[in-house]
């Protein structure tokens, strides 16, 4: 079992990094320290999921970012829960909680913007939200098509057509393998489509509005529980 909590990245121990960037280096290929501690760098908070000893087993690296007076986007970065404990929503639920803090304190709309090599990390945005971007059946509206864009062409010729192309790291073949069960699942189904270099570390960007008319009844459970 995993408990999850927000710290500053300021706060980090030289000792929990080491351990954050291991526990990355056992999920992706190719991964390297610099580009790790950077991205790090570049984070204001990060989530720590910790086993009742204190051992981390997962975290999710968090900034928020100003685009204009009226939104902002609660982006997040690296992200790895050690795959002993997929299939719990430890991090879902410590996530929710920060994302509502923060958008209850900004007088505009908050989004999460979501990288996702994956189809595990997809499967969240229909599981919590009920609108999100892109996803199957609907086209993406202008505005949040041009947040996406405006967001994404930071990384340059990296980014084409909604997707950004890796730089070195990328998820380990054993655990980016997509059960036939998954793929009968209409939502990622739609993630495969949309995103066919997801093995070669490819990711979707994604977008949803932080809001709770946008919550799935999961999504609002996880939000009382965070709360």
């Amino acid at each position: 079992m995993l408990s999850g909590s927000v710290v500053p990245v300021t706060s980090l121990t030289g000792d929990q990094t080491d351990t954050m960037y291991a526990l990355m280096a056992r999920h992706y290929d190719h991964l390297d320290r610099d580009t790790f501690l950077a991205d790090l760098a570049a984070k204001s908070d990060v989530i720590l999921l910790r086993d009742p000893e204190g051992t981390i087993g997962g975290f999710s690296t968090l900034a928020v970012l100003r685009v204009s007076q009226s939104v902002q986007l609660v982006f997040s970065g690296d992200t790895v829960v050690d795959h002993t404990a997929w299939g719990r929503h430890d991090l879902t639920r410590t996530w929710i909680g920060y994302a509502f803090e923060r958008a209850a304190s900004f007088q505009g709309r908050t989004y999460w913007l979501l990288m996702s090599k994956g189809w595990k990390t997809y499967r969240y945005l229909p599981m919590t939200f009920l609108e999100f971007y892109p996803r199957r059946g609907t086209t993406t509206p202008p505005a949040e098509a041009a947040i996406i864009d405006g967001f994404a062409t930071r990384y340059g010729a990296r980014y084409v057509a909604g997707v950004l192309k890796p730089d070195k790291d990328r998820v380990k073949p054993e655990y980016s393998q997509v059960p036939e069960t998954a793929r009968q699942d209409p939502d990622i189904a739609f993630f495969l489509e949309a995103n066919p270099g997801h093995e070669q570390g490819d990711e979707l960007v994604c977008l949803a509005l932080i809001a709770p008319e946008n919550l799935t009844a999961m999504g609002l459970t996880l939000l009382n529980q965070a709360g």
